[in-house]
């Protein structure tokens, strides 16, 4: 896997031939938890980038680009509230699969570092974001069998350390 790192106005430019990767995420798109919605921080820059990056599949037709969303500097305040709320995480994966369809992405990366800790960490994280992930899941299925394109695919970064991953993550739900 290979990434593209968290960009700014003066260094969004994706570049080369990704011929050996087999899977590239771009860094980050932004969301609203009050809303449930993806949207590119600087719209006509960021959609072009997301154009040139999910173009690299046209020099490896097996490469998958994955759009990500969290991120170290997210921490836990906007992930935590939209998780809770059942109606934010249904709007969310309905707004994800039109996003991520639109820009032409295959799929979706969760980058929530990390649920239950840092920055407005609740304890219910562990449940609530396990709950999303079945839901992302379930909604990429659907939408795969109702339209006839490859299923989106979902990663998520997860720690290393035990405590992180035992107070935050629901294993054996998340490997369901």
């Amino acid at each position: 896997m290979g990434t593209v790192p968290a960009r700014t106005a003066q260094n969004s430019q994706v570049s080369g031939r990704p011929s050996p990767l087999y899977r590239l995420n771009i860094y980050f798109s932004h969301y609203s938890a009050a809303r449930g919605r993806l949207w590119p921080a600087e719209r006509k820059r960021e959609i072009r980038g997301y154009a040139k990056f999910t173009g690299l599949k046209t020099y490896n037709k097996q490469l998958k680009t994955l759009l990500a969303i969290g991120g170290w500097n997210e921490g836990s305040t906007r992930f935590s509230p939209l998780v809770a709320d059942e109606e934010r995480r249904a709007e969310l994966v309905h707004d994800v699969v039109r996003f991520l369809r639109q820009n032409h992405f295959d799929g979706l990366d969760l980058d929530w570092e990390y649920p239950a800790f840092r920055d407005g960490g609740k304890p219910r994280d562990r449940e609530n974001y396990a709950l999303l992930v079945q839901e992302l899941r379930a909604e990429f299925d659907r939408e795969a069998a109702k339209t006839g394109r490859p299923r989106l695919l979902l990663t998520m970064a997860v720690p290393a350390g035990i405590e992180y991953i035992d107070k935050g993550y629901d294993i054996p739900k998340l490997n369901r």
